[in-house]
Protein backbone atom coordinates (compact mmCIF):
# COMPACT_ATOMS: atom_id res chain seq x y z
CA UNK A 1 0.00 0.00 0.00
CA UNK A 2 2.88 2.32 0.82
CA UNK A 3 4.46 1.62 -2.57
CA UNK A 4 1.16 2.37 -4.28
CA UNK A 5 0.91 5.64 -2.39
CA UNK A 6 4.42 6.61 -3.44
CA UNK A 7 3.63 5.76 -7.08
CA UNK A 8 0.47 7.87 -7.00
CA UNK A 9 2.42 10.76 -5.50
CA UNK A 10 5.16 10.55 -8.12
CA UNK A 11 2.67 10.39 -10.99
CA UNK A 12 0.79 13.41 -9.69
CA UNK A 13 4.03 15.35 -9.36
CA UNK A 14 4.98 14.38 -12.92
CA UNK A 15 1.61 15.55 -14.27
CA UNK A 16 1.86 18.82 -12.36
CA UNK A 17 5.40 19.36 -13.65
CA UNK A 18 4.31 18.67 -17.24
CA UNK A 19 1.48 21.19 -16.97
CA UNK A 20 3.78 23.80 -15.45
CA UNK A 21 6.25 23.23 -18.28
CA UNK A 22 3.48 23.67 -20.85
CA UNK A 23 2.36 26.91 -19.19
CA UNK A 24 5.95 28.19 -19.16
CA UNK A 25 6.35 27.49 -22.87
CA UNK A 26 3.07 29.23 -23.66
CA UNK A 27 4.14 32.17 -21.52
CA UNK A 28 7.36 32.30 -23.54
CA UNK A 29 5.29 32.74 -26.70
CA UNK A 30 3.35 35.59 -25.10
CA UNK A 31 6.61 37.27 -24.10
CA UNK A 32 7.96 36.80 -27.62
CA UNK A 33 4.90 38.49 -29.12
CA UNK A 34 5.21 41.29 -26.58
CA UNK A 35 8.83 41.85 -27.55
CA UNK A 36 7.68 43.25 -30.91
CA UNK A 37 7.72 46.81 -29.61
CA UNK A 38 8.19 48.37 -33.02
CA UNK A 39 4.85 48.06 -34.79
CA UNK A 40 6.61 48.53 -38.13
CA UNK A 41 8.81 45.46 -37.70
CA UNK A 42 8.08 42.04 -36.24
CA UNK A 43 10.83 41.09 -33.81
CA UNK A 44 9.17 37.72 -33.31
CA UNK A 45 10.31 35.66 -36.29
CA UNK A 46 8.50 32.61 -37.75
CA UNK A 47 11.33 30.24 -36.83
CA UNK A 48 11.15 31.34 -33.19
CA UNK A 49 7.40 30.73 -33.17
CA UNK A 50 7.96 27.30 -34.70
CA UNK A 51 10.59 26.43 -32.08
CA UNK A 52 8.11 27.24 -29.33
CA UNK A 53 5.42 25.16 -31.04
CA UNK A 54 7.79 22.17 -31.21
CA UNK A 55 8.75 22.59 -27.55
CA UNK A 56 5.10 22.64 -26.60
CA UNK A 57 4.33 19.52 -28.63
CA UNK A 58 7.27 17.71 -27.00
CA UNK A 59 5.92 18.68 -23.60
CA UNK A 60 2.45 17.47 -24.51
CA UNK A 61 3.88 14.14 -25.67
CA UNK A 62 5.62 13.74 -22.31
CA UNK A 63 2.33 14.51 -20.59
CA UNK A 64 0.54 11.84 -22.62
CA UNK A 65 3.22 9.30 -21.70
CA UNK A 66 2.49 10.02 -18.04
CA UNK A 67 -1.12 8.98 -18.70
CA UNK A 68 -0.14 5.50 -19.89
CA UNK A 69 -0.35 4.00 -16.40
CA UNK A 70 -3.87 5.11 -15.58
CA UNK A 71 -4.01 2.86 -12.51
CA UNK A 72 -1.42 5.08 -10.82
CA UNK A 73 -2.93 8.44 -11.79
CA UNK A 74 -4.76 10.90 -9.51
CA UNK A 75 -8.54 10.66 -9.82
CA UNK A 76 -8.68 14.06 -11.56
CA UNK A 77 -6.24 13.20 -14.35
CA UNK A 78 -8.93 13.81 -16.97
CA UNK A 79 -9.30 17.37 -15.69
CA UNK A 80 -5.55 17.86 -16.02
CA UNK A 81 -5.72 16.54 -19.57
CA UNK A 82 -8.50 19.02 -20.33
CA UNK A 83 -6.34 21.87 -19.01
CA UNK A 84 -3.41 20.87 -21.23
CA UNK A 85 -5.70 20.50 -24.25
CA UNK A 86 -7.01 24.01 -23.65
CA UNK A 87 -3.45 25.31 -23.40
CA UNK A 88 -2.92 23.84 -26.87
CA UNK A 89 -5.94 25.79 -28.09
CA UNK A 90 -4.47 29.03 -26.74
CA UNK A 91 -1.18 28.25 -28.49
CA UNK A 92 -3.04 27.75 -31.77
CA UNK A 93 -5.03 30.97 -31.35
CA UNK A 94 -1.87 32.97 -30.59
CA UNK A 95 -0.26 31.53 -33.71
CA UNK A 96 -3.30 32.72 -35.69
CA UNK A 97 -2.97 36.16 -34.11
CA UNK A 98 0.71 36.34 -35.05
CA UNK A 99 0.08 35.27 -38.65
CA UNK A 100 -2.89 37.60 -39.19
CA UNK A 101 -1.15 40.55 -37.57
CA UNK A 102 1.73 40.14 -40.01
CA UNK A 103 -0.76 40.13 -42.90
CA UNK A 104 -2.95 43.02 -41.74
CA UNK A 105 -0.06 45.19 -40.45
CA UNK A 106 -2.43 47.08 -38.18
CA UNK A 107 -0.99 49.82 -35.98
CA UNK A 108 -3.30 49.01 -33.09
CA UNK A 109 -1.38 47.94 -29.97
CA UNK A 110 -2.40 44.60 -28.45
CA UNK A 111 0.22 44.72 -25.68
CA UNK A 112 -2.36 45.12 -22.90
CA UNK A 113 -4.06 41.89 -23.99
CA UNK A 114 -0.77 40.01 -24.11
CA UNK A 115 0.30 41.35 -20.72
CA UNK A 116 -3.05 40.29 -19.30
CA UNK A 117 -2.68 36.79 -20.75
CA UNK A 118 0.80 36.62 -19.25
CA UNK A 119 -0.61 37.34 -15.78
CA UNK A 120 -3.33 34.73 -16.23
CA UNK A 121 -0.76 32.10 -17.23
CA UNK A 122 1.43 33.01 -14.27
CA UNK A 123 -1.54 32.52 -11.93
CA UNK A 124 -2.21 29.13 -13.54
CA UNK A 125 1.39 28.12 -12.97
CA UNK A 126 1.27 29.19 -9.33
CA UNK A 127 -1.98 27.27 -8.92
CA UNK A 128 -0.39 23.97 -9.96
CA UNK A 129 2.54 24.65 -7.68
CA UNK A 130 0.37 25.29 -4.63
CA UNK A 131 -3.15 23.86 -4.96
CA UNK A 132 -2.48 20.78 -2.80
CA UNK A 133 -0.43 22.60 -0.17
CA UNK A 134 -2.25 25.90 0.30
CA UNK A 135 -5.96 25.86 -0.49
CA UNK A 136 -6.53 29.49 0.48
CA UNK A 137 -3.77 30.63 -1.85
CA UNK A 138 -5.24 28.49 -4.63
CA UNK A 139 -8.62 30.14 -4.08
CA UNK A 140 -6.99 33.57 -4.18
CA UNK A 141 -5.27 32.76 -7.47
CA UNK A 142 -8.57 31.72 -9.02
CA UNK A 143 -10.22 34.90 -7.76
CA UNK A 144 -7.43 36.93 -9.32
CA UNK A 145 -7.87 35.14 -12.62
CA UNK A 146 -11.63 35.68 -12.53
CA UNK A 147 -10.92 39.40 -12.22
CA UNK A 148 -8.46 39.22 -15.13
CA UNK A 149 -11.04 37.43 -17.30
CA UNK A 150 -13.40 40.36 -16.77
CA UNK A 151 -10.56 42.72 -17.68
CA UNK A 152 -10.18 40.85 -20.98
CA UNK A 153 -13.78 41.65 -21.91
CA UNK A 154 -13.42 45.26 -20.76
CA UNK A 155 -10.29 45.71 -22.88
CA UNK A 156 -12.06 44.21 -25.89
CA UNK A 157 -14.92 46.71 -25.75
CA UNK A 158 -12.51 49.58 -25.12
CA UNK A 159 -10.57 48.47 -28.17
CA UNK A 160 -13.68 48.29 -30.32
CA UNK A 161 -14.79 51.73 -29.14
CA UNK A 162 -11.40 53.23 -30.02
CA UNK A 163 -11.53 52.08 -33.64
CA UNK A 164 -12.75 54.63 -36.13
CA UNK A 165 -15.19 53.02 -38.55
CA UNK A 166 -13.75 55.29 -41.22
CA UNK A 167 -10.31 53.76 -40.91
CA UNK A 168 -9.39 51.33 -43.67
CA UNK A 169 -7.93 48.90 -41.12
CA UNK A 170 -10.86 48.98 -38.71
CA UNK A 171 -12.31 45.61 -39.79
CA UNK A 172 -8.84 44.03 -39.62
CA UNK A 173 -8.27 45.34 -36.10
CA UNK A 174 -11.74 44.15 -35.08
CA UNK A 175 -10.87 40.67 -36.32
CA UNK A 176 -7.66 40.61 -34.25
CA UNK A 177 -9.54 41.83 -31.18
CA UNK A 178 -11.96 38.94 -31.62
CA UNK A 179 -8.98 36.58 -31.46
CA UNK A 180 -8.45 37.66 -27.87
CA UNK A 181 -12.11 37.05 -27.09
CA UNK A 182 -11.48 33.48 -28.31
CA UNK A 183 -8.50 33.23 -25.96
CA UNK A 184 -10.61 34.53 -23.10
CA UNK A 185 -13.24 31.86 -23.75
CA UNK A 186 -10.57 29.17 -23.43
CA UNK A 187 -9.18 30.85 -20.31
CA UNK A 188 -12.68 30.70 -18.84
CA UNK A 189 -12.91 26.97 -19.58
CA UNK A 190 -9.58 26.39 -17.84
CA UNK A 191 -10.77 28.49 -14.90
CA UNK A 192 -13.79 26.21 -14.46
CA UNK A 193 -11.60 23.10 -14.53
CA UNK A 194 -9.15 24.55 -11.99
CA UNK A 195 -12.06 25.33 -9.70
CA UNK A 196 -13.23 21.73 -10.08
CA UNK A 197 -9.75 20.41 -9.26
CA UNK A 198 -9.46 22.65 -6.19
CA UNK A 199 -12.82 21.50 -4.84
CA UNK A 200 -12.21 17.83 -5.65
CA UNK A 201 -8.77 17.68 -4.00
CA UNK A 202 -9.97 19.31 -0.81
CA UNK A 203 -13.06 17.27 0.01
Amino acid sequence: MKNLGNMLFRQRIRLDDCLIKGIDILHKLVELLLSAKDEGAESAQPDEILDIELLFEDGFSCFLKCLDKKYYLPFYWEDMYEVYSNLKKILSILQTFYAEKRIYKTRFSFSHFLELEGRILENMKCFFQEYLHNRKYGEELLKNNQHELKNFVRLYYQGIASISREQVQSHMTSRLLEVFLDINAVNSSIQDVLQKILVGTNL
